[in-house]
């Protein structure tokens, strides 16, 4: 499994690629850097089954809230 490193405002982010493919690793590095180059949010990688998770939880939320305003607590 190959992990890469880049800098988002002097500060280093280490990330796992989640592939055992240097090619696809490479690919993975050099978009973390353009985003970070332009200004844009280096967003981390999520795996499709933590993504239903995540958006499982994100309705329950709504349905109990009854809104759709997060607040802090």
């Amino acid at each position: 499994m190959f992990w890469i490193k880049y800098y988002s405002g002097g500060k280093p982010i280490r990330e796992s690629t989640g592939t055992a493919k240097q090619k696809q690793a490479e690919r993975l590095l050099k978009d973390r850097e353009g985003r970070v180059a332009i200004g844009a949010p280096a967003l981390p990688r999520l795996e499709r089954s933590r993504f239903a998770e995540v958006a499982d939880a994100l309705i329950e939320h709504y349905q109990v809230t009854g809104d759709r305003q997060l607040r802090d607590v």
